[in-house]
């Protein structure tokens, strides 16, 4: 019996409106009830929030799909179900060709549901012109993706240009400053006090430690959340800008002398490598039994470093004040937060979102605010001189320009509302900012942190608070010494999902399994059967 293998594809953005996952469940379930002579595969797999136009889903979900068509896993004859070819990539045109070409001659076929069309080495080949129709939503896809990431880009330019002409703008602040780049009275003084008690010989640590109790927003401060405090430029009223400093766009902080004396400093303590720069997880684990932060050590052999970690209480000072001494491998926890770090990323894209819409909103009103002085000059001219056709079809012109922007008003305060839908525009352009914000480690690490994010492990489980479900539970299972990978277990709670409808769906409790090893995801399914069926054979077990 021939198989099917589902591909879903989304990013966190669209999961938060939690109608995406739902439609393209549903339209994969219709095909099934149509096509009742085809298995369900256990290779399905989703990609979450994994870039078709920059490629990231390669080496993930799909990825893992090609690897199965290579190895005959998925042999000639099964389907690939895709909500539109688009979810499979919207790479440049000769690449996805290429992507596609590799699949179906492979004899497999891909099936894209929204229009029930299926695409074959023999429709492609027949003539008919199956194949112009393809390259043709190829290009559409590439370059719809490549002009929302060309607009995106002039609006960062125009933001650039705009703090260089000294005009205020609006950036993601930190600690101290408000979206408008002013001082925010009682955070400026926490980091003034901590910047002086740094110089004065103080560790990061330390400083936490002693100002705790006097400020306690600092005690789910990480040390080096402190350090990226002091390296910031808008300390001293400048936007980095990638290197390239644009000054004047904050209220300073400290003068510049100070801030120099703080870089100084900052470069004379430090010993090789810091944590920020090593571990993408630093501050984000900790152990549910004391609440400590998780420490990240490396063991090195000779010709690989195994990295791990395990709750820094335990490690200090042992079993007499935390019993949490299971060792945890780097890259499932990495697994972990690729799997869960996305749902909180979006929250805060859809905040900065709504910041950028009023930016937008207070340009607009700026433009009727003219437009409508520009009307009473004129109205101003046509009583004096009532005959002047000139005037009054300048008139009508402005007013034209009058009800447009009027109209774009409404809209924008209705998306900060919420009363109105969000646009595929709307939605791209979200996508691309949730890119920028992951786009940096350090950056995106301090952000979740702020957030709130964190893994919270005992013993064999971590659990993160992430998306409908709420509680996710990761169990480390077994080790596979054959395959070289760890095995664990997903378990997602009984949870309403809401549609696009605005009506709860109940989605009962179920699990996934992955094969994790040092360069990441090695295989997956829906049970442990289907995880061993996805690395291809039986494997012995062994405990960890």
């Amino acid at each position: 019996m021939p198989k099917a293998i589902s591909y879903q594809r989304f990013s966190a953005i669209h999961q938060g409106k939690g109608s995406t996952l739902d439609r393209q469940q549903q339209l994969i379930d219709q095909w099934f009830e149509q096509h009742p002579d085809i298995e369900r595969s256990d290779l399905s797999v989703t990609d979450k929030g994994k870039s078709a136009y920059k490629g990231d889903h390669l080496n993930h979900g799909l990825g893992l799909i090609l690897a199965a068509i290579k190895s005959g896993e998925i042999k000639s004859g099964d389907y690939i179900l895709v909500e539109a070819i688009d979810r499979i990539g919207r790479l440049q045109p000769m690449d996805m060709v290429g992507l596609v070409n590799g699949i179906v001659t492979a004899g497999v076929a891909i099936v894209t549901l929204e229009d029930s069309t299926e695409y074959t080495r023999a429709s492609l080949n027949d003539g008919m012109g199956s194949l112009f129709i393809l390259v043709g939503k190829i290009q559409q896809a590439h370059e719809y993706s490549k002009n929302l990431s060309r607009r995106i880009t002039g609006a960062y330019e125009k933001k650039r240009r705009d703090a260089r002409k000294g005009k205020a703008i609006r950036l993601h602040s930190p600690f101290w400053l408000t979206s408008e780049g002013k001082l925010i009275p009682e955070n400026a003084e926490i980091v003034r006090t901590c910047v002086d008690m740094y110089l004065k010989g103080a560790g990061t640590r330390r400083i936490l430690i002693d100002l705790a109790d006097k400020y306690p927003v600092l005690q789910d401060i990480h040390p080096t959340t402190l350090t990226r405090w002091f390296k910031n430029r808008a300390l001293i009223g400048e936007w980095d800008n990638q290197g390239d400093h644009i000054p004047n766009v904050y209220e300073p902080l400290i003068d510049d002398a100070k801030f120099y004396q703080l870089q100084g400093e900052l470069k004379s303590r430090v010993k090789g490598m810091s944590p920020e720069e090593t571990y993408d997880l630093s501050g984000l684990v900790k152990c549910s039994s004391c609440g400590g932060n998780y420490h990240f050590r490396r063991k090195h052999h000779a010709d690989y470093v195994i990295k791990y970690a395990n709750c820094s209480t335990y490690l200090k000072r042992g079993k007499g004040h935390c019993d949490n001494n299971k060792t945890w491998p780097y890259e499932v926890l990495m697994m972990v937060f690729g799997d869960t770090y996305g749902e909180t990323l979006t929250s805060d894209v859809y905040s900065q979102a709504a910041s950028t819409v009023n930016q937008q909103l207070d340009v607009l009103k700026g433009q009727l605010s003219e437009v409508n002085d520009g009307i009473d000059r004129l109205l101003d001219v046509l009583a004096m001189l009532p005959s002047q056709q000139n005037t009054k079809d300048k008139i009508a012109t402005q007013n034209e320009r009058k009800v447009s922007i009027e109209s774009e008003i409404r809209a924008l305060e209705g998306t900060v509302s919420g009363e109105a839908a969000w646009t595929l525009e709307d939605i791209a352009n979200l996508d691309d900012l949730y890119d920028e914000l992951d786009s940096d480690p350090v950056r995106r690490r301090g952000l979740l942190a702020k957030l709130g994010y964190c893994i919270s492990g005992y013993d064999d489980t971590m659990v993160v608070e992430a998306g409908p479900a709420k509680k996710i539970a990761y169990a480390l299972m077994k080790r596979s010494t054959k395959h070289n990978c760890y095995f664990v277990r997903k378990v997602v709670p009984a949870h309403k999902l809401l549609t696009i409808d605005d009506e709860y769906v109940p989605i009962p409790e179920f699990e996934e399994w992955f094969a994790i090893n040092r360069d990441g995801l090695k295989g997956a399914g829906e049970s442990m059967e289907g995880l061993l069926n996805s690395l291809g054979e039986e494997v012995e077990l062994k405990p960890h």
